[in-house]
């Protein structure tokens, strides 16, 4: 039984030729997932964020806060009560700054709770058995907090970047459904690219014999890449693998060149520039 004319259309074909040959059909791009999708031989873009020393100095400050507000109101509303203070403080770094300033939050919370609250006050020293069921249900609890608190905003925080994502993606399929020739749909996919990674690209496809590697679209314009840039896009791009700057394969380069990949196999390279030291991506390296 013969495929379906519209089957056969959209197998082994890239965005451009289904563009030129959709005779006046709107065609969107969607993207796969919502997260990258990566093997022993890819990249992610996917960076832990680090903690700061302002991060944690916050912690410090908010706790700091709690301390005070519970020295002032104590003689008004009770020891019981002092520790919602710190809970709040807590809360607060873990939504604005993450899991690890909340924990230190928890740590600083739970030895001025004890040192300044606690029978005997002003030592570390617990000697109510009831007070030590109190200081640790109180860490628990802060522990418990934080984490929560963290999660959620970790949750919001990548539901706004995938908002953002699907904004923008949508914006390139609405570019390149107007698109009519090869050149604007290479120059529409720089210009995507470079906008939501916020670095330099470059397109580099074969010429006609296949041997050689030209520009096709560049955003912002470039004409010329030096030797070491030419030798990591043509290894990409013949071993359908990363090379150049942060990859394992010609390191040296000053753009990562990363293969632009069809059910075809590699039909071009995308080659990555940006002004901040170090490796653009972190790689996935086989063990």
């Amino acid at each position: 039984m013969p495929r379906p004319r519209w089957t056969r259309l959209l197998q082994g074909s890239t965005a451009a030729e289904l563009i030129e040959r959709s005779e006046g059909v709107s065609i969107h791009v969607v993207a796969a997932g919502a997260m990258p999708k990566t093997d022993s031989k890819g990249l992610r873009t996917t960076r832990s964020e680090p903690v700061s020393a302002a991060s944690l100095g916050a912690a410090l400050l908010a706790t700091a806060v709690a301390l005070g507000l519970g020295l002032a109101l104590e003689p008004w509303v009770g020891v019981e009560t002092v520790d919602l203070l710190f809970l709040t403080a807590i809360v607060v770094v873990a939504v604005r700054f993450g899991v690890w300033p909340s924990l230190a939050a928890v740590v600083a919370g739970s030895l001025a709770y004890n040192f300044f609250f606690l029978p005997p006050t002003y030592t570390l020293t617990v000697a109510n058995p009831t007070n030590v069921s109190a200081l640790v249900l109180f860490t628990l609890v802060a522990l418990v907090v934080s984490n929560l608190a963290a999660l959620v905003n970790r949750q919001a925080s990548a539901a706004r970047r995938r908002a953002r994502s699907t904004e923008a993606l949508y914006s390139f399929s609405r570019k390149l459904a107007g698109v009519t020739t090869l050149d604007d749909a290479l120059w529409a996919t720089a210009y995507q690219i470079a906008s939501m990674l916020n670095l330099r690209v470059v397109l580099l496809l074969p010429d006609a014999s296949g041997e050689r590697l030209e520009i096709g679209a560049s955003y912002p314009p470039e004409d010329i890449l030096d030797a070491a840039d030419l030798a990591a896009a043509k290894w990409t791009f013949e071993n359908n693998t990363p090379a150049g700057r942060g990859a394992d394969t010609l390191p040296g380069a000053k753009r990562l060149f990363l293969p632009l990949r069809t059910a075809r196999g590699a039909v071009g390279v995308a080659g990555l520039d940006g002004d901040a030291p170090g490796a653009l991506l972190n790689p996935i390296r086989s063990a």
